[in-house]
């Protein structure tokens, strides 16, 4: 249960993301007051990358971190959308925001879409803090921030060619060949090969976040430079057999079996303790 949850949580974490950089967009079409109070939630960038980095550390008190996280998060997505609400309800009537009503109810709908995730989450992870613990291979950690790299990738080059900076392409577009090859071959033992793609990645970053002259594109070089270092990172510091595809199918095997038996366990416990009666004595 513990590693399906993770891989859960995760993957619940791109479709956020993806949801977040649908709201970047639409909300510059929004009424002022939507696109301040949509604004906020920049900051829930932030938290969600603290999450996704303490999912990846082999230590389960680092979901704690994770859960706190969380939680400000949805916390900060709830407020942001109560005054998206009340904004766009008070102003309604006002030809400015009757032209932009559109716009800032798809913004609200997608703010509520993120609110609903968020929410998820924070149940999961609580419920990764209850279960045993699972701790995938390093393989796995630099595959799942490959696939949080890629779709920053994607923005990147749309702004770009949005903004027509085609002379931005030499740089921008490696993200979008290294990320798939480092997914797919970061469990083949193509060491030096992988390093040499996220050194590359790593190199084009630096020089597209020194040339870059858009706000939002510098910003997804700067998470597409974390996300690749850290994974560079894990990847140097692995020491793993070559063997480590069969174990890691044993370790899951057993991590499985255990968390079977934790179900099995709680359950009877839950069920001895509805049956248990009391006598009464008169």
């Amino acid at each position: 249960m513990s590693a399906t949850l993770q891989n859960g949580i995760r993957v619940r974490l791109f479709l956020i993301t993806l949801v977040g950089i649908a709201i970047r967009v639409a909300r510059e079409y929004s009424s002022a007051s939507v696109h301040k109070a949509s604004g906020i939630l920049e900051t829930n960038f932030f938290l969600y990358g603290i999450v996704v980095f303490c999912s990846l550390l082999p230590y389960k008190n680092t979901w704690f971190a994770a859960i706190v996280a969380q939680i400000s998060a949805t916390l900060l997505g709830a407020v942001t959308l109560g005054l998206g609400v009340m904004a766009t309800l008070r102003c309604r009537t006002q030809t400015g925001c009757i032209k932009t009503l559109p716009t800032s109810a798809l913004t609200l709908v997608l703010m509520a879409l993120a609110l609903t995730l968020d929410a998820l989450q924070t149940w999961d992870i609580y419920r990764v803090i209850r279960a045993p613990m699972f701790v995938s291979s390093a393989t796995q950690r630099i595959r799942i921030l490959f696939a949080w790299a890629l779709p920053f990738g994607w923005l990147v080059n749309i702004l770009m060619f949005a903004d027509s900076h085609w002379e931005m392409f030499k740089f921008t577009t490696a993200h979008l060949f290294v990320d798939p090859l480092v997914i797919l071959l970061a469990n083949e033992r193509e060491d030096a090969f992988v390093t040499l793609l996220i050194a590359t990645a790593i190199s084009m970053d630096i020089l597209a976040w020194n040339m870059q002259t858009d706000a939002l594109a510098q910003k997804a070089h700067v998470v597409q430079l974390g996300l690749a270092s850290g994974a560079l990172i894990i990847h140097m510091l692995a020491d793993t057999p070559p063997g480590e595809a069969e174990q890691d199918g044993q370790d899951a095997d057993d991590a499985d079996d255990v968390e079977d038996d934790f179900e099995v366990a709680e359950a009877q416990h839950l069920r001895q303790r509805k049956s248990h009666k009391h006598k009464i004595k008169f």
